[in-house]
């Protein structure tokens, strides 16, 4: 039997899983349990965490998945094998970082800051309208759309010299992506929507000049 013949039924099984593969950078930025749970393809979820999952303290990453797709660790565990993986205390603060973001007053932490800043920033779109023309949002997780080929990347300087982090993604320079920590005071909603307001008024400013100078 040819090789590809052979790999015909893996290569279909890993067609049928990818739609649902999904990486996050904050594992508690859109409430995991809940992200996981309402996947389009039930039982067939595989999701990513990286830095959400230790807290940007521990060097540690994990894979979290369904019952479906994790199956074949209870049948041969020691074929999953990593470079990095395993580490006995790594994993235990893993697993204390789960269960932290599982707590009640953790997600309805999620739920409140993602309500309070996602309603804060369709204010400010409403004001910029003409530039600001988009919100993408799940939870923290959020993609501010901007009406220029490279929108955020203006958006982003005027950001960080408002004391403020967020980069552009570089699969779309409109798009900037904007992911809050899921503790946020009220206090410190405010200030940030205040200095992304002054930013998104100063990046727009920026490309109107620029378009007005090539138009003269």
């Amino acid at each position: 039997m040819s090789l590809s013949r052979r790999l015909g039924p893996i290569t279909l099984a890993i067609v049928l899983l990818a739609p649902a593969v999904r990486a996050e950078e904050g594992g508690g930025l859109v409430g995991w349990v809940e992200s996981s749970r309402g996947a389009p393809v039930a039982g067939a979820v595989i999701s990513v965490f990286g830095k959400g999952i230790s807290g940007g303290m521990y060097p540690i990453a994990c894979t979290v998945a369904s019952p479906r797709c994790a199956g074949w660790l209870k049948e041969d565990g020691f074929g999953h094998m990593s470079t990095m993986g395993g580490a006995e205390l790594g994993c235990l603060v893993a697993m204390k970082v789960l269960e932290i973001v599982q707590r009640p007053e953790v997600r309805t932490m999620v739920h409140y800051v993602s309500s309070y800043l996602g309603q804060g920033l369709r204010e400010i779109q409403d004001i910029y309208g003409d530039f600001f023309v988009g919100i993408r949002q799940n939870g923290t997780v959020m993609g501010l759309e901007f009406d220029h080929p490279k929108g955020a990347m203006f958006v982003m300087k005027q950001l960080y010299e408002n004391g403020v982090w967020a980069i552009f993604s570089t699969l779309d320079p409109r798009v900037l992506q904007f992911k809050p920590g899921i503790l946020l005071e009220r206090s410190v909603c405010e200030e940030l929507l205040e200095r992304v307001e002054r930013a998104i008024g100063l990046a727009r400013r920026e490309v109107r000049g620029q378009g007005a100078r090539r138009a003269a």
